[in-house]
């Protein structure tokens, strides 16, 4: 039985998988039946969550407690699906209870990494790799250090001599700066892109020195046009300037023809062709103004033949060659770059083996080559376990090449009496930047992307000959009736503005309410007139006036989060809300970067190391931070007279006061004991608790490695987080992306708009023929120049964008229990946003959309800890978290 489970917000997907979990654990004579069942999440966080449902539910069946309506749910369902008496059931429950935890390491429900990780290991040695297979996240240090590694050996390596020549280039016939650096390093996180994989592959077949002339041509043909188009223009200008006719004779004056060539004559990069007044012009043949005299009309009469030659032929070039020389022109830009890949994914391999670490992604691919390469049942052997039943959650957000992974071991469960249930909600499909796919979801039971002849396409037929259609999970069990139906008519119309092919997503989406909880949903619009910091205050001010609104009505700080679409966004709704009197909690907030102990302990480390005179000086300062802060009314960092400060003698003298100079230890005993010279407990301190825990894992890893820890610390290491604290007593603000499969009583938007917009320049394969016919894939910047051509690979970008502003929309507006506030701007020109404006007018035409009503908080919020607001009109007046 293959079936496939559509969730929605709040609608208890988790107690359908458990539910589902132990259907298949509870029905078989076996009490170790479970160790059949794989079940695979994306976090570990949802992994723990449901391994935990999974015991709380069968102690209750075990028992016969029936005290909530979820597990006489379970009980309802088990009963006739075996037929069974409640208390064979609970005799059966407790005897597979008592198997599970005597055999807790058999219990297959985990993430998928983790997963990908047990199918490699078995195959390491076959597969070249070291048997330990030590994971790393830290990325970006590593990605960085293959930049470097390629430029060391410009100038003996011929193929990266020549790419790092052409990049040089381009980057000076683009007037940029010539280190081609900042475009490799820009584009090195190519290399973790699974839709990269396949035009990597391609380029692979051609050289350096194949790509040398093909760039060199391309700049030369874009020149060409350049100088063609800007000649035109000259040409234009030159004839009206020998006629000394005046802007006022002309027609239209400098908005038409004049403009025309003068937008020729400028010509750089982006050209917006043919003006609707030059066009106006030419087709009725007036070219002179009112004010004109009959010598100027004569003089333009007989010019007239010329200017609608010179006009024709710049609009062919327009129609004609404009588009090859943006196409041309964008492949030129990032061609060298992209041919350097290839000897980055060299450099980073050889830096990831001497380390002997690899990326979660790797592990991916490598199951992949499993997978295609050994029948399923050698893998099982390999492994020494073989599942026939499959559980996948949140499979909107599986990357191709992770399903890719699963679906040989899917169709050869299938083949053999098992099972297999996907859950998801393409609705929430947020991570399309992490790989994921939501279009895998959406075609089920066929497989995305499989061609005929295939043996994907073989497989799908397996999925297609055993699916079962399950009914979507309808019942929202988070969220007020008031927010439910808002919400339902809301991205029904959004959903209309969707591509065909991707409005499928939402084609059931409607919810029904399982609750009467109160609720209200206020949409503040907020002036087009308003803009810059103005816009900015607004929307801080509409924050505060709701959180304000919010307490006053008996909830909590801690039941408020505020949501934003980036992290800058809200650290500037952080500053104001503690200038008002409130505590904030982030995941943002409480990075390791940033705090003064953390960073003290970190310039020590780096002065211990180098002998650094700029990191003394930083330790002083830190130090005097850090004393200021404390009960101490001693400021000074270190004893000193009244000369000016010698940071390293200073600090070299206090590092010998505190018998740290020269000292031989342990890694974690050197960071324990520069927390006790400067006077800190580090469990009294989150961040350097953390701390603590960063430096002995990287300790286990690579040894009391000094210089190579502080280079960790700068890469990645700094980024670090702690979890905020899970009470009541402090606003949570964090990103959309942050916030999924969370829920709150209340939630805040500063700004609805979810569009990221072209600021983050992506990059893109497209197939550029016949404009650069050598090339069968080529990397591109999407622009809105290009986005105008008819490119396949940027229109479905443009659409895939659109839908992951909606489902990013959709996520935020579904995570309040009892009420949403949310601001949004009336000038919004992206497509989501003007469809939301759109459904608003039809609400509550050019005013405040408000539903529900300001019913005081339920019992449960009741017991209201308000310890955050002292007096919350008084700006300062609160407590303010780290």
């Amino acid at each position: 039985m293959f079936a496939v489970l559509h969730s929605s917000a709040g609608a208890g997907k988790t107690h359908a998988l458990v539910k589902h979990y132990l259907d298949l654990c509870l029905t078989g004579d076996e009490p170790g039946a479970y160790r059949q069942v794989l079940a695979l999440t994306f976090t570990n966080k949802a992994a723990g969550e449901m391994k935990e449902r999974v015991v709380s539910y069968l102690e209750r069946l075990a028992k016969q407690r029936k005290d909530d309506g979820a597990i006489a749910d379970v009980f309802d369902h088990l009963e006739q699906r075996t037929g069974q008496t409640p208390e064979q059931l609970a005799q059966k429950a407790d005897l597979v209870l008592r198997h599970m935890l005597h055999h807790w390491s058999d219990v297959a429900i985990g993430t998928i990494d983790a997963f990908t990780h047990r199918v490699v290991r078995p195959f390491a040695r076959d597969l070249q790799l070291d048997h330990d297979l030590r994971m790393t996240t830290d990325q970006d240090r590593y990605l960085n250090a293959a930049v470097d590694a390629l430029i060391s050996v410009a100038g003996d390596d011929q193929q990266v001599t020549t790419i790092l020549t052409e990049a040089c280039l381009q980057l000076l016939h683009e007037e940029q700066k010539w280190d081609p650096e900042k475009p490799l390093q820009r584009l090195v996180k190519e290399l973790q892109k699974e839709s990269s994989l396949a035009p990597l592959a391609k380029l692979r077949e051609m050289d350096a020195m194949t790509m040398a002339p093909i760039a060199a041509r391309l700049r030369g043909q874009v020149g060409t046009f350049r100088t063609a188009v800007q000649q035109l223009g000259k040409d234009g200008l030159r004839v009206l300037a020998e006629q000394r006719l005046t802007t006022e004779e002309l027609a239209h004056g400098k908005s038409g023809m004049l403009s025309f060539f003068r937008k020729m004559a400028a010509f750089s990069s982006d050209w917006e062709g043919p003006g609707s007044n030059a066009t106006k012009i030419v087709a009725n043949g007036k070219w002179h103004s009112a004010k004109a005299d009959q010598l100027a009309i004569a003089k333009l009469e007989a010019i007239a033949p010329t200017m609608v030659q010179l006009f024709q032929r710049g609009s062919e070039l327009y129609a004609n060659e404009y588009p090859t020389f943006l196409i041309r022109r964008a492949v030129a830009s990032e061609l060298p770059a992209a041919f350097a890949l290839h000897e980055l994914d060299r450099h980073l391999t050889l830096l990831k083996q001497e380390d002997a670490v690899a990326f979660f992604s790797d592990l991916t691919r490598k199951v992949a080559e499993v997978v295609q390469d050994e029948p399923v049942p050698f893998i099982y052997e390999r492994m020494g376990e073989r599942y026939r039943h499959f559980l996948f959650d949140e499979f909107q957000d599986t990357s191709l090449l992770q399903w890719a992974c699963l679906l040989p071991l899917v169709d050869n469960a299938l083949s053999t009496g098992g099972s297999a249930l996907l859950v998801g909600d393409a609705k929430q499909a947020i991570y399309r930047w992490r790989n994921g796919e939501v279009r895998l979801f959406v075609d089920l039971p066929k497989v995305f992307g499989a061609a005929d002849g295939t043996v994907e396409h073989e497989r799908a037929a397996t999925l297609e000959r055993n699916f079962h259609r399950r009914e979507p999970l309808a019942y929202n069990r988070r969220s007020s009736p008031v927010v439910i139906h808002f919400n339902n008519a809301l991205f029904g119309a959004l959903a209309r503005s969707l591509p065909e092919g991707l409005n499928s997503v939402y084609a059931q989406h409607e919810q029904q309410s399982a609750g009467d909880a109160p609720g209200l949903v206020r949409i503040v619009r907020c002036a087009k007139e308003v803009k810059g910091e103005a816009r900015s205050a607004a929307q801080l001010d509409h924050v505060l006036a709701s959180l304000q609104e919010s307490i006053s009505d008996g909830f909590r700080a801690g039941d408020v989060a505020i949501l934003v679409r980036s992290g800058v966004v809200g650290a500037a709704v952080a500053r104001h809300l503690v200038s008002h009197g409130f505590a904030v909690v982030s995941p943002d907030g409480l990075r390791l970067t940033g705090d003064p102990v953390v960073e003290l302990i970190i310039d020590l480390l780096r002065f211990m190391h180098t002998g650094d005179a700029a990191a003394a000086a930083r330790v002083l300062q830190l130090r005097a931070r850090v004393a200021a802060s404390s009960a101490s009314t001693e400021v000074l960092p270190f004893a000193g007279g009244e000369d000016l400060p010698r940071p390293v003698e200073l600090v070299q003298q206090w590092l010998r006061a505190n018998g740290l100079h020269g000292i031989r230890s342990t890694f974690t005993e050197l960071v324990a004991r520069l927390c006790h010279a400067i006077g800190v407990r580090p469990a009294e301190q989150a961040q350097v608790l953390a701390l603590l825990d960063e430096v002995h894992t990287w300790s286990l890893d690579h040894g009391p490695d000094l210089g190579g820890f502080i280079e960790h610390w700068d890469g990645a290491g700094a980024q670090r987080s702690v979890s905020p604290p899970q009470h009541g007593a402090a606003v949570q603000v964090m990103t959309v992306h942050k916030a999924k499969g969370l829920e709150f009583p209340v939630v805040i938007m500063p700004n609805v708009v979810m569009s990221s917009g072209a600021a983050h320049e992506e990059r893109l394969w497209i197939d550029p023929r016949p404009a650069v016919p050598e090339l069968e894939v080529a990397l591109v910047r999407d622009t809105k120049a290009l986005r105008e051509l008819p490119l396949q690979e940027l229109v479905n970008e443009a659409e895939l964008k659109q839908l992951d502003a909606i489902n990013l929309l959709y996520v935020a507006f579904t995570r309040p229990v009892n009420r949403l506030y949310a601001m949004v701007p009336e000038d919004a020109n992206d497509t989501v946003s003007k469809a939301l404006l759109v459904h608003l007018d039809s609400l509550a035409p050019n005013t405040t959309l408000e539903l529900g009503d300001r019913s005081p908080a339920p019992p449960r919020q009741m017991q209201a800890d308000r310890s955050p607001l002292r007096d919350v009109s008084t700006p300062g007046a609160g407590i303010s978290l780290p």
